[in-house]
């Protein structure tokens, strides 16, 4: 879910998942960032509305150098 969301919002990163748990988000231009699952998951557990503002800080901080 969270890697096609991630290329839904920038079409041109590249997600691998290098562990359980972990992605690792390539940035064309930008240093790698990796994204640890878990915390976002705890977010969603709560709710929907949770969720998505997990997903979404997480976009937001992809976006940036």
């Amino acid at each position: 879910m969270l890697s096609g969301k991630i290329t839904g919002q920038y079409p041109n990163y590249t997600v691998t998942v290098p562990a359980p748990g972990q992605l690792k988000v390539d940035r064309p231009g930008m240093p790698s960032k990796n994204v640890e699952v878990a915390p976002i998951a705890q977010h969603c557990l709560r709710g929907p509305k949770d969720c998505s503002y997990a997903v979404e800080q997480m976009l937001l901080e992809l976006r940036d150098p």
